[in-house]
């Protein structure tokens, strides 16, 4: 995973705190993985759809 731009190793039953505002992303290119996200409080109001985007970045570090 990176958060602020620093790369961590996550395994199996790690639990990450991510501060409100970090910057940060996950990689599995080799296994399917299964994450549970809990913000407290929400990060979005009921009423709208979440910002997350699910895919492959470019060489420029943009998801496709």
């Amino acid at each position: 995973m990176t958060l602020n731009e620093k790369n961590f190793g996550v395994k199996a039953e790690d639990t990450i705190y991510i501060p409100a505002g970090a910057s940060h992303g996950f990689s599995t290119p080799d296994e399917a993985v299964v994450l549970l996200s809990v913000q407290s409080p929400p990060i979005y109001p009921e009423s709208s759809l979440p910002d997350i985007h699910f895919g492959n970045p470019n060489s420029l570090g943009e998801m496709n």
